[in-house]
């Protein structure tokens, strides 16, 4: 079992000094492991034990809806998943989006990356943002993609806080949040695939 994940900062973060973030995972996760894409494949490692990953980082490709050459996900595409896990709406565009912009380009990338008919689950976002909720929500129903409810876990104990400086770092998953989404994600692989 192949499995893509696609996201922005909750999936994958690099280095960046300026956020006093110092890894190359799922923003505020205190180690690699112990963020949601390497959570998910833990649990999903229990019922599918031979799966592998990758992940793309899609945050220039939401920054960018509409002037972003799809064509440089090549090598993702070409991974041809049976699974991929879509975490887009980061929290820098979350209340500023409009639907009809976001759909196209949200489902426009999700099929250009479906090389072969693959199972895709579409995360909510994790901060409240109803529009958000309903451009995933309506993708789903659309295309037949498993939406994954997470902003119910946007809570204080879920959160970085005052582990980081920064107010955005902070205001994103900690260790358990990231292994609450994980729960929920791999909950929806089981359900969908078993």
């Amino acid at each position: 079992m192949k499995i893509l994940f696609v996201g922005t900062s909750i999936t994958k973060a690099v280095h960046d000094a300026k956020l006093g973030w110092k890894r190359n995972c799922g923003l505020a996760a205190s180690r690699e492991d112990k963020d949601f894409v390497h959570l998910t494949m833990d649990g999903v490692h229990e019922f599918f034990p031979e799966s592998i990953f990758e992940i793309l980082d899609a945050s220039e490709y939401e920054k960018n809806l509409g002037n972003f050459d799809i064509t440089e996900y090549e090598n993702e595409r070409d991974f041809e998943a049976d699974i991929i896990v879509v975490q887009m709406m980061d929290k820098t565009v979350c209340g500023t989006v409009t639907s009809q912009n976001f759909t196209r380009h949200y489902e426009r990338l999700v099929n250009y990356l479906n090389r072969r008919g693959a199972m895709v689950f579409c995360m909510g976002s994790f901060w409240e943002n109803e529009q958000g909720e309903e451009i995933v929500r309506y993708a789903c129903a659309r295309n037949g993609y498993t939406y994954v409810k997470i902003n119910d876990l946007y809570l204080p104990e879920n959160r970085a806080g005052d582990k980081f400086t920064d107010e955005y770092v902070s205001d994103h998953p900690s260790d358990a949040g990231m292994k609450a989404i994980a729960e929920r994600v791999v909950e929806s692989i089981r359900n969908r695939c078993l």
